[in-house]
C-alpha cells in the first residue's frame, strides 16, 4: 500500500496516510465517527461510499484526489515524538525508484 501511495502521489501522500492514519487501516474511523478511510476524510464534507471500505486503492486515489484539490488536513500540524508528523514519518521510509 505503500509503494502505492508513493507512486500515485510522492511521498506528500505517504506522509498524509502516514500522519491521519498511522495503521494504514482502511476500516479507520476517527472524529466521532465522521472521519473515514486511509485519510480519515470526513463524512460531513466528503461522499465516502462505503461499498469501498475495503477497496484500498481506491482509497488512495480519493485521498490523493483530495489532496490534490486542496483539502485541508489534520497532518500537517500533528506532533509525535516532539517533532512534526511529516518530519518523523521523512525518517521512517526510503523509497528507490
Amino acid at each position: 500500500m505503500v509503494q502505492y501511495a508513493y507512486d500515485v502521489g510522492w511521498f506528500d501522500l505517504v506522509k498524509l496516510i502516514e500522519c491521519e492514519n498511522g495503521r494504514w487501516d482502511t476500516f479507520a474511523i476517527g472524529d466521532y465517527w465522521h472521519a473515514h478511510w486511509l485519510c480519515q476524510a470526513n463524512d460531513r464534507f466528503h461522499n465516502i461510499p462505503s461499498e469501498y471500505w475495503q477497496d484500498w486503492k481506491y482509497q488512495i486515489d480519493y485521498c490523493n484526489q483530495l489532496k490534490d484539490n486542496g483539502v485541508p488536513f489534520y497532518w500537517p500540524t500533528r506532533i509525535i515524538k516532539w517533532q512534526y508528523c511529516y518530519v518523523f514519518v521523512e525518517s521512517r521510509f526510503t523509497f528507490v525508484e
